[in-house]
């Protein structure tokens, strides 16, 4: 997460003192590497007894892995396929331009993905260490409770980008008024990546490390067939930069709610129905309240308001706010309400002792 903002501040740095594309890409990529060269140092540090030595190669170990490592490098080029194919249909099938139109709508789609996708990011390793170890209690319980909290931290965000889009468009763009067909293809997207997180983010990632990953194989070569098929017949009948993004999302909701969810359901032990109940519902009616101060907002404010950068950071603390009130309340459970402030008990604690010490 951190990697992602200094990333995203050093972007914008290079943009406004205009440094140039090379210092702009050089900025982007360099960030990243760092974050995940620092991860790596931590966890190494935290894992002593974990050496990489050039001498400890062992070829029987790589051959006793490569059957799962197989089966995930089709599974994640499936993913890429999922994610990076449209532009190239767009300028294949219609022109060059067209990537531009969809570009804007789309990267706001994936900025939401890269921080909603945090908590599912960390699954695998606990996934992987719960299955070895023959706990499938926990495991279940790592499936219901991963997805109750993505689906928590995900719904107020996909609000805000949701109902906030054009604002959203304009500080990407510039544009007070953003394509028309480039807003369409951002809320497309966007329900896209909110349905994937629904759905399957966290439940593949624990599938993919207690020995589904054969079965994930081709439940994601079917969902990329479907979705490049799909968007290859829209665009191709209606030329439109849109039904590329309808492609993905129609593809998504198909494996994920038809496909994945029953599977999840079957391997938490709950029905459907009773999982929905369990990880979806709790969030979505605390979320009314933010719909409804968001929709008050954009309804009562006058319409330059909205071409404002602080009155979006402004409306979009106050919705944080409110949605961290609302899931407190009514999402979380009064075990984890206890949990959740004894951490921060301890946390002011610690600094309320450095601050005596100082």
């Amino acid at each position: 997460l951190g990697g992602y903002l200094a990333s995203f501040g050093l972007v914008m740095l290079c943009l406004k003192q205009n440094w140039g594309f090379n210092w702009l890409l050089i900025s982007s990529l360099g960030t990243n590497l760092l974050a995940e060269v620092v991860c790596g140092f931590l966890a190494l540090g935290k894992i002593p007894q974990v050496k990489i030595r050039p001498s400890l190669f062992s070829r029987e170990m790589v051959q006793s892995t490569m059957r799962f490592s197989i089966f995930a490098y089709i599974t994640t080029l499936t993913t890429v396929i999922l994610t990076r194919t449209d532009q190239l249909v767009l300028s294949t099938m219609l022109a060059v331009s067209a990537v531009a139109v969809y570009q804007a709508g789309a990267k706001i789609a994936e900025m939401f993905s890269s921080f909603a996708l945090q908590i599912p990011d960390t699954l695998s390793p606990a996934a992987a260490h719960l299955h070895a170890r023959g706990e499938g209690d926990f495991l279940r319980s790592l499936l219901i409770h991963g997805t109750r909290f993505s689906v928590m931290i995900a719904t107020p965000m996909y609000l805000i980008c949701a109902f906030y889009l054009d604002q959203l468009l304009w500080v990407l763009t510039g544009e007070a008024n953003p394509n028309a067909q480039t807003f369409w293809t951002g809320q497309v997207l966007l329900f896209w990546g909110y349905t994937t997180i629904l759905t399957q983010s966290v439940s593949k990632r624990i599938f993919m490390m207690s020995g589904h990953e054969r079965r994930l194989m081709w439940l994601g070569l079917g969902e990329a067939a479907v979705n490049l098929g799909l968007s290859v017949v829209l665009i191709a009948y209606f030329k439109n930069v849109v039904c590329v993004a309808v492609g993905s999302l129609t593809a998504t909701f198909i494996f994920g709610w038809f496909y994945l969810w029953p599977w999840a359901a079957r391997e938490a032990q709950l029905s459907g129905w009773k999982l929905a109940r369990t990880v979806l519902f709790p969030t979505w009616l605390a979320c009314l309240p933010i719909a409804a101060l968001i929709v008050l907002g954009r309804h009562f404010t006058p319409p330059e308001f909205h071409n404002s950068i602080y009155a979006l950071i402004t409306e979009g603390s106050l919705v944080f706010l409110l949605a961290a009130v609302c899931l407190w309340r009514v999402a979380l459970n009064n075990v984890e309400r206890e949990k959740c402030s004894a951490v921060v008990s301890r946390v002011l604690g610690r600094w309320a002792g450095k601050g005596s010490l100082a």
